[in-house]
This record gives C-alpha cells, structure tokens and sequence, in this order.
C-alpha cells in the first residue's frame, strides 16, 4: 500500500475533516484541539516527560514500564510482542481524549 493509499484509507476511517499527517511512519493528529484543558493535560504531560528524562531512575522506569505494557497485553516477552506486531499492516495506538 502506497503512503498516499494509506492517507486515503485514513480519511475513510476518521473522516476527513480530522487533520493529520504521517511523519516517519507514525500518523500525527492535530494538536490544537482549542480546549483549555487539552492545552493544560498537555503542559502537564510535558513537563512529566522532561523530568522522566533528566531521571536517575530513567532506565529502571523504562523496564517498570515495559513490564508493566507487556503484561497488560498478555505478552510473556518483548520477542513475542515483535512477532506479533511485524504480521500486522497497520497499528493505531490511541491516547486518551
């Protein structure tokens, strides 16, 4: 399937009017949502993330996180959810709304 395909398949699934783009293999959704709480998640979101990276604790996170991931989704190891994931076309993860 051909990226513009692929966009158009999109446009079907969500309709067109939601804005988006595909940017290294991942589709990204418009960020400005005009909501002053959506704007404040984000904000909050942001500096989370900031403070995650300058963490000591980063790497024993990561694999806190990971397990945790793995587990949820009923898979025994990282291989497992690589072999499930490489027969699949496409992958859409949503975040919360």
């Amino acid at each position: 399937m051909s990226r513009e395909q692929f966009k158009l398949m999109l446009d079907d699934l969500i309709g067109a009017r939601q804005r988006f783009i595909i940017r290294n293999g991942c589709i990204l959704f418009s960020k400005n949502t005009g909501s002053r709480r959506q704007s404040q998640t984000s904000r909050v979101f942001s500096d989370k993330w900031n403070k995650y990276d300058r963490s000591p604790d980063k790497e024993r996170l990561y694999e806190m996180q990971k397990q945790w991931y793995l587990k949820l989704y009923g898979f025994k190891s990282e291989d497992k959810l690589a072999n499930f994931l490489k027969r699949k076309k496409v992958i859409l993860m949503r975040g919360a709304v």
